[in-house]
């Protein structure tokens, strides 16, 4: 009895624990994103992706501070730093992807990674556009109350070119 008193002490212990971890990078994030601190915002990224022994939840959420981070690359015209995060997060993905945690985000983050691959390289647009438009329409199939999924189609639709079928009227829906 009382060696599973202790058991499930440790565990609740072990599970605050994380949960203060979690909170903490959270708040760190908003304050470099307030602060308009990219460096920061980098930084915490790369303490993230050091961790070893990261939930599925927190790698979901290193993925979208990663898709935050190589859209601000993207913008800012490092194709390089782009590319380079864009793998990590393209790894990080695989392996949320192995546990089936969260499938409609990881459908919608495939999609947005496909969308960067095209801003770093347009001869990609004919092969890897449908890729983004399908992996969008799967993600708000699989849950139409998931935002990102939709924000992931309209994209794909704001920047696609008219003769491929993109629509700037579509995407504002």
């Amino acid at each position: 009895m009382e060696r599973t008193k202790r058991i499930v002490i440790m565990t609740l212990l072990l599970a605050v624990s994380l949960f203060k971890l979690s909170a903490q990078y959270k708040h760190d994030f908003y304050n470099a994103y307030i602060n308009s601190n990219m460096d920061a915002w980098k930084t915490l990224i790369d303490v993230l992706e050091l961790k070893d022994d990261k939930s599925d939840a927190l790698l979901l959420e290193l993925i979208n501070y990663q898709y935050g981070y190589i859209g601000f690359c993207i913008e800012n015209d490092d194709k390089k730093q782009a590319k380079s995060y864009l793998k990590l997060a393209e790894n990080n993905l695989e392996r949320l992807e192995k546990s089936s945690f969260n499938p409609s985000s990881i459908h919608a983050y495939k999609s947005a990674f496909y969308g960067f691959s095209i801003g770093l390289n347009k001869l990609k647009a004919p092969f890897v556009g449908p890729k983004s438009v399908e992996e969008a329409k799967i993600s708000m199939e699989l849950n139409p109350l998931n935002p990102l999924g939709f924000i992931q189609y309209a994209n794909a639709q704001f920047y696609m070119p008219a003769v491929f079928g993109g629509s700037k009227t579509e995407a504002v829906k």
